[in-house]
């Protein structure tokens, strides 16, 4: 099995502040929120509420406190239904690894992964898929451990969440969860 791990050298194509979207218009900070979030030290940072309560703004503002050292890597699901490989795929597009890369080398290379990366996956796909969850969870699970995931989505996906959570790698923010909603 070949892993496509980057060299230390290379530029990523969708890493970067400037790159993350625009505050709309009107922004209101949600500092006690974006607080809480970037206090976390988590392997999984899970957003869930409806469209439109502000989880993608919140994401961006997190994204744009990123402590140096760290790179946060946007990627804009858009609540599309995706495939376990298109995920691959737009996985390794934003990480620099070959857009051919396979689920099997795509976990190679995150287990391998040198970076401190901020994988920040918004508005994951809305409708439930079992095999997309699936993929997600052993991406997690296989990420070395500079890699931190953050997931805005209208639905709690079907992953390990009860492991993360008894290992302290999870800290989750919705309407149905101890630690609160999202305002």
């Amino acid at each position: 099995m070949t892993a496509y791990a980057p060299t230390s050298s290379l530029t990523l194509p969708v890493c970067g502040k400037h790159l993350l979207p625009r505050q709309p218009p009107g922004h209101m900070s949600r500092e006690q929120l974006q607080r809480r979030l970037l206090a976390q030290e988590c392997r999984l940072r899970l957003l869930i509420a409806p469209a439109g309560v502000g989880k993608s703004v919140l994401l961006a503002d997190c994204a744009r406190e990123c402590p140096a050292g760290y790179s946060p890597l946007w990627l804009n699901c858009a609540g599309q239904a995706w495939s376990a490989a298109e995920l691959c795929r737009q996985l390794a597009v934003v990480l620099g690894y070959p857009q051919a890369s396979s689920e099997a080398q795509l976990l190679a290379a995150l287990e391998q992964e040198p970076r401190t990366l901020w994988i920040m996956l918004n508005d994951y796909p809305r409708e439930p898929d079992s095999n997309l969850d699936a993929c997600l969870d052993r991406l997690i699970g296989a990420s070395a451990p500079g890699l931190y995931w953050w997931l805005g989505s209208r639905r709690r996906p079907a992953c390990n969440l009860p492991r993360l959570l008894l290992e302290g790698e999870l800290f989750e923010l919705g309407r149905s969860t101890d630690a609160g909603g999202i305002p």
